[in-house]
């Protein structure tokens, strides 16, 4: 809720971002760490080391972008071990990866790699070091407008739920709703002006001292 936070950055310590056997403390419900992930308003980047597992996995898919490396595999074994998911895991899967990958994954349990992941959308970007790309994206997200930023992330999440006819009117809307304040105006005043841009509170650019 702090205004000055633009962006979310979600890491982990150790090889494995999580290698199982664990419910993140999760409630039953909608009110688990995805949940709260996927609720969020701002873009959440997340970097993906080792193993991701589990209902680690869910909380994985409820981020924006996913930055895992080559060694990265990902499984949700909750079915295979006599359990369920229980933070929107099979809802966020199959929305991203398709019925196909979504049943194989959860009837067999199978761990994929991440040159599949990233085929299929559950991994965003495979690189050398995750951390260090999802922090260069996320200072890039952090430098763009905030409200365009904020109402691009809710476009895009509505998609999968609306018609075309209706995913554009709310884009339309959003885009009105964006005329006449400050960063818009910012916006036009740079681009006439031929000059960067001022945005208060942004990372400053790569190349700035």
């Amino acid at each position: 809720a702090n205004p000055v936070v633009r962006v979310v950055l979600v890491s982990s310590t150790g090889p494995d971002f999580c290698p199982g056997g664990s419910n993140l403390g999760n409630p039953p419900g909608p009110n688990g760490a995805a949940a709260a992930v996927g609720a969020l308003e701002k873009p959440v980047v997340v970097a993906l080391l080792g193993r991701v597992m589990d209902t680690a996995l869910e909380l994985a898919l409820a981020a924006d972008i996913r930055v895992g490396r080559q060694e990265t595999v990902a499984a949700m074994r909750q079915v295979v071990n006599g359990g369920f998911t229980m933070d929107g895991g099979i809802q966020r899967l199959t929305r991203l990866a398709g019925p196909g990958l979504a049943m194989d994954m959860l009837l067999t349990g199978r761990e994929i790699t991440a040159d599949e992941a990233h085929a299929h959308g559950v991994i965003s970007v495979v690189a050398a070091d995750p951390l260090a790309r999802a922090e260069e994206i996320a200072l890039g997200i952090a430098r763009s407008g905030t409200l365009a930023t904020r109402y691009t992330k809710e476009a895009v999440r509505a998609a999968s739920d609306l018609t075309f006819d209706q995913g554009a009117r709310l884009e339309a809307d959003l885009s009105f709703l964006l005329h006449g304040t400050p960063e818009r105006q910012e916006g036009i005043d740079s681009f006439t002006e031929r000059r960067p841009p001022a945005k208060p509170g942004a990372p400053p650019p790569v190349d700035a001292p």
